[in-house]
């Protein structure tokens, strides 16, 4: 019998995750998996069932992060607040979990196609519909529709920005520069 090694197991998480991102889950195989991380697709297999447990593994603990992570952000009690500080603070915080998840957001959001996962962006845009149609002023007859799209807008120019943006400070400064664009447009509706 062999003896699992973590070491091992961690080097296919890291292989599968860069290939899981490069080529979706659909387009990814276990048999690329396994070469590129020097193993036997055999001996994959002893530590993943299959490359939905494998995908699973990478993505799950993300999940779960991200659901938390946005429940933090949007679970505060009360009219938005637009300032200058609330705006550094948002991005701040967005740009260092994006920048600390940067591949496994993409995964989530652009690859997970073929997974349970295959619907969690749809969500997001759900929960932030939702949080940004809150407080809005009365005298719109329909907020929904334009905070889906607002929500939708928002959703997409993170993800770009978690595949685009180069160092952590790169990801923040753009984080910053759509909030304050994002917060400028969407204070018109408060």
């Amino acid at each position: 019998m062999q003896i699992l090694k973590e070491e091992v197991r961690e080097r296919i998480l890291e292989v599968a995750l860069g290939q899981f991102a490069a080529k979706g889950y659909e387009g990814a195989s276990t048999r690329e998996i396994a070469a590129a991380a020097g193993i036997s697709k055999g001996n994959l297999y002893n530590y993943f069932p299959g490359k939905e447990a494998l995908f699973d593994a990478i993505v799950a603990p993300f999940h779960r992060d991200c659901d938390a992570f946005l429940s933090g952000v949007i679970g505060h009690v009360g009219p938005e607040t637009f300032s200058a500080g609330s705006i550094t603070e948002a991005s701040a915080g967005i740009a260092r979990f994006i920048g600390l998840h940067r591949r496994q957001f993409v995964l989530l959001m652009e690859r997970s196609q073929g997974t349970r996962f295959a619907r969690y962006k749809g969500e997001m845009i759900a929960r932030l519909r939702k949080h940004f149609s809150k407080n809005v002023r009365r005298e719109f007859a329909k907020p929904s529709l334009i905070m889906g799209i607002v929500a939708a807008n928002f959703l997409e120019a993170m993800v770009s920005i978690a595949r685009n943006a180069g160092a952590t400070a790169e990801a923040e400064e753009a984080v910053g520069l759509f909030l304050r664009y994002h917060m400028v447009g969407v204070a018109q509706f408060y």
